[in-house]
């Protein structure tokens, strides 16, 4: 079987941001246009470092808080440990999260109601899917499965009553796998999602309006990118192919539009291009956003507060952020320090300003963009 294999550089579990914002006008089955790369929708207010204590800054995860303030989940290399810096308003509060074993891939960031932050990540001294939570005083960890070697590519979300959610990839059984916390018995009740060949990669979760879970994810097998939506009338998963035009689907980010209709950003392998796939109520439509050079690595896809979607990307080397304005794609570099981009994670703040976390290859550090709407 094909299969894509734990590489510290060449697996991301892809962020989540939803925004819910006003709709737009659906996009075209495929790019009606090349994308502008003139056009400056944001611009760069800042670009820091945040942590460069060792080699730090793999599998970022953003994500903003009611304050809008953010906070990212990152894998310290050099410690085998799982970190989080939270942005205080005037500077970054980096801590140790989880420091026992090797721990830290593919880490999920998210706040629950009390807009405390939480992290899925995967252990792998003991092959084990984990969760960190912030108390207000102190992280409390704990194993949710350790069933098989289980926990790659871990997607954190809570659910509408406020209960946390993660999707993530069985190794053992090439499956995918989907926990939720149950309040009443007060457990993890576990799922498989799909055991269709080697499904379960590169995984991305979101809640429907209606509360039900959905994940986008790639088929390491055929290279395929699938769609898996819960129906709890019938108490059971929808799956779908999205996408099989070669091997797509990797670095899948998933994010719902203010219409309720899922949308997709992903990595075409075959081609070495950035696409987007967006349900328009009847049928799937797909776009290649970038195809200049080898763009769309470790892609997350988000909301604007206009509902229109805008990616963050590794392309070429350095740091890119692609956006719709209605009719065409716009691409700019945010960072266009070589080998920045890597790991990136994006997200929007009440003000329809973008932050990205990313890490940088050449020094082994994370940093952060801030980035402003001027349009």
């Amino acid at each position: 079987m094909s299969r894509i294999r734990l590489a510290p550089m060449l697996i991301l579990c892809s962020s989540l941001a939803i925004v819910c914002a006003a709709g737009e006008a659906a996009l075209s089955a495929q790019a009606t246009s090349s994308p502008s790369r003139t056009a400056k929708q944001y611009r760069v207010v800042k670009i820091e470092t945040v942590d460069a204590d060792g080699n730090v800054g793999f599998f970022t995860s953003l994500a903003i808080d009611r304050s809008g303030r953010p906070a990212i989940s990152y894998r310290d290399y050099t410690n085998f440990s799982l970190k989080c810096a939270r942005w205080t308003g005037s500077s970054w509060k980096v801590e140790t999260v989880d420091a026992s074993g090797d721990v830290g891939w593919s880490s999920s960031i998210a706040f629950d109601a009390a807009g405390n932050p939480a992290i899925s990540y995967y252990d792998g001294k003991n092959q084990a899917l984990k969760f960190a939570r912030w108390t207000g005083s102190t992280w409390q960890t704990e194993i949710v499965d350790r069933s098989a070697n289980v926990g790659l590519h871990t997607s954190l979300a809570f659910d509408a009553a406020g209960n946390p959610a993660i999707s993530y990839y069985d190794d053992t059984n090439d499956d995918l796998k989907f926990a939720r916390w149950d309040p009443v018995k007060k457990r993890w009740l576990i799922q498989t999602v799909d055991s269709a060949g080697d499904v379960g990669n590169h995984t991305s979760l979101a809640f429907t309006r209606s509360g039900q879970p959905a994940i986008s994810y790639y088929v390491g097998e055929t290279g395929d990118l699938r769609f898996a939506r819960w129906d709890a009338r019938q108490g059971k998963w929808h799956i779908e192919t999205v996408d099989a035009e070669g091997d797509v689907g990797l670095f899948s980010s998933l994010a719902f539009d203010a219409a309720g209709h899922p949308a997709i950003s992903y990595f075409d392998r075959t081609h070495d291009d950035l696409k987007f796939a967006r349900w328009n109520g009847s049928r799937w439509e797909v776009q290649t956003v970038d195809a200049e050079g080898t763009v769309g690595l470790r892609c997350s896809l988000a909301f604007d507060r206009d509902g229109r979607p805008a990616i963050s990307y590794f392309g070429n080397g350095n740091l890119r952020l692609a956006w719709w304005d209605g009719k065409r794609w716009h691409i700019q570099i945010v960072d266009a320090t070589e080998m920045a981009g890597n790991y990136t994670s994006l997200a929007f703040d009440a003000a329809g300003n973008p932050r990205i976390s990313y890490f940088y290859v050449t020094d082994a550090d994370l940093r952060f963009a801030w980035l402003k709407r001027v349009k």
